[in-house]
């Protein structure tokens, strides 16, 4: 009982900090984490019911006969992959993974031939300590790690896609989902072969690696929550800059704000303009009025797409300039006064 409760704190408890860290962020990715946090809260609830039905010596109520019980497990996956999908449609991904007749197509055959499977395990060679439900049981576990796999899947191809200072989030996100997906599969082959005498599923063991997944996603969710505390905190940068290396100030100043941007494919034309410079640059050869001047003309692009056009987030100049070299922010400001 205690491994469930605490496995169930960390899912509901990372669920609180993605929703606490969504207001700097647009509508469309508030939608998409809502609907993944209330997955999460959702799947915590379907296992945190186990323990009051038990406390309640209610395992034989009409609402576990039912198959009611099993209802939140169903739900709370097809929640996770509806929040993952919006994520990857904002970023305009695009792949089978993200159709909704496919994914549903798929992940029920899954469901009927492992609870058709468990059916036929349990009325002939399956022990008698065995429960009489393994068969809904399995279909349940097999339904879920469907909807797990492709939530992760998704969760991937999101990372692969995203920007640089998103990275990291998304990459605890991407290891917690895969472990979720592991904890269904470890679920899946021990409802077949370990019976419900046995001391690894009584005694509450066989929750540890989903404990282990609920406080990797607490990680997942502290470090999203984290990037949205502040513009600065979303950016990994080096802010020593000394007059002789005026060069570096230029050149860092604008990859240090594009780390902001969440689609890198969008701001590739802009940065063209950062190559040209670059491609041409001699070590030890300071920077031309004219190259310093491109290299503002490409900032203000970048900041211009930032402030009205990322897909995720909403920045402002206030926000970003503080990100660039003094030596550059000077020149930026002082060509706006000049305009």
């Amino acid at each position: 009982m205690v491994s469930t409760v605490a496995m169930a704190t960390h899912f509901a408890g990372a669920a609180l900090l993605f929703l606490q860290g969504l207001s700097a962020f647009k509508a469309g990715l508030r939608i998409a984490y809502r609907w993944f946090a209330v997955g999460m809260i959702v799947f915590a609830a379907a296992f945190l019911q186990w323990p009051f039905l038990v406390m309640l010596d209610a395992e034989n109520s009409f609402w576990v006969i039912s198959g009611i019980v099993v209802l939140p497990y169903i739900v709370s996956v097809i929640f996770m992959y509806k929040g993952m999908r919006l994520f990857a449609k904002l970023l305009e991904i695009r792949s089978w993974l993200l159709s909704w007749p496919t994914t549903l197509t798929i992940v029920a055959i899954f469901a009927v031939i492992s609870g058709a499977a468990a059916y036929i395990y349990l009325t002939t060679i399956g022990p008698e300590a065995v429960s009489d439900d393994t068969y809904m049981f399995t279909a349940t576990v097999a339904w879920s790690t469907g909807f797990g796999i492709f939530t992760w899947l998704i969760a991937r191809k999101v990372r692969a896609t995203i920007g640089a200072s998103y990275q990291k989030p998304m990459g605890w996100l991407v290891l917690a989902l895969g472990f979720l997906c592991l904890s269904a599969i470890h679920e899946y082959v021990t409802s077949f072969f370990v019976s419900t005498q046995d001391w690894y599923l009584y005694s509450g063991a066989i929750t540890w690696l989903f404990n282990t997944t609920g406080v990797i996603f607490v990680v997942a969710g502290y470090m999203f929550n984290a990037k949205s505390t502040g513009v600065s905190a979303m950016v990994e940068r080096d802010e020593v800059h000394s007059k002789a290396d005026i060069n570096r100030a230029y050149i860092d100043s604008i990859t240090n704000v594009a780390q902001l941007v969440s689609q890198p494919t969008d701001i590739d034309p802009i940065l063209d303009g950062l190559r040209h410079v670059t491609a041409g640059l001699q070590p030890d050869t300071p920077l031309s009025p004219d190259e310093r001047m491109q290299l503002v003309d490409v900032y203000k692009q970048l900041e211009t797409y930032l402030v009205t056009s990322d897909p995720l987030r909403t920045f402002t100049k206030e926000e970003l300039r503080p990100l660039l070299a003094p030596e550059f922010r000077s020149q930026v400001e002082g060509q706006a006064q000049t305009a």
